[in-house]
């Protein structure tokens, strides 16, 4: 849970000063924290409440992935820091 903590203030960090390698850096953490994950719910014996915990952190992990990586590809694909502007019109399809 700690870990979890750590990583959450590092994640906000790196969104904030646009630290593009820090990002894939978290993505790969996370997808391998979702092959573990993945992986010990399929080759362990645990009880029934460490079973819905891993299951729980799987899902998690997975949606924090798809969001990190989402945005990742926006901000790719607006150019980086030097990006184009947005209309108003696109910018919410992108929220979307």
């Amino acid at each position: 849970m700690l870990l979890n903590l750590i990583m959450t203030a590092w994640t906000y960090s790196i969104t904030l000063t646009l630290r593009e390698k820090q990002m894939v850096f978290y993505l790969l953490v996370l997808v391998i924290g979702i092959a573990e994950g993945v992986s010990t719910l399929l080759f362990e014996q645990l009880g029934n409440l460490q079973i819905l915990g891993k299951m729980i952190n799987v899902v998690i992990y997975t949606t924090v992935a798809y969001f990190v990586a989402k945005n990742y590809y926006f901000f790719r694909q607006d150019g980086g820091l030097h990006g184009k502007i947005r209309k108003a019109q696109e910018t919410t399809e992108y929220l979307l």
